[in-house]
């Protein structure tokens, strides 16, 4: 059985080719990020909490919604499989995050906090690196 098997196809082609990562070192990096399963309706992040790590969502889709002055539902995205899910500002400044992170429907998500990230980085400067490539092209 390949060790990659139930892994979303994209991101092991991203880190192959774009980023030339072996196998062995693309279960490495893996290896830092936690499997989690997100009910339908469940919430990752809520607006008032801060931010602590980020997520590869390997099946399902996210809504990031705010509330307007009338408490009212604002949708600002969705995020789908093979994107990635957080609060960034929130992380970086530390402070309460403005949207809240819903699962639109049973989700399954690699999941890491901030202090495993930074290890990782830390780590695996490979790694690291295509993260810097990353934020520069975004």
């Amino acid at each position: 059985m390949n060790r990659l098997e139930g892994i979303h196809p994209l991101i092991i082609d991203r880190l192959r080719n774009e980023y030339h990562f072996t196998d062995e070192e693309i279960l490495e990096v893996l290896s830092y990020f936690e499997k989690r399963s997100i009910k339908r309706k469940e919430f990752i992040l809520r607006a008032g909490e801060v931010c602590r790590g980020r997520g590869y969502i390997n099946k399902g889709c996210f809504r990031r919604y705010t509330t307007n002055d009338h408490g009212k539902e604002v949708t600002i995205d969705f995020a789908f499989e093979d994107w990635w899910i957080g609060d960034r500002e929130s992380i970086r400044k530390h402070e309460c995050s403005i949207y809240f992170l819903q699962a639109m429907e049973d989700c399954e998500v690699f999941w890491i906090d901030q202090e495993t990230y930074e290890r990782l980085c830390q780590d695996v400067p490979k790694f690291h690196v295509t993260q810097v490539k990353k934020m520069e092209s975004s």
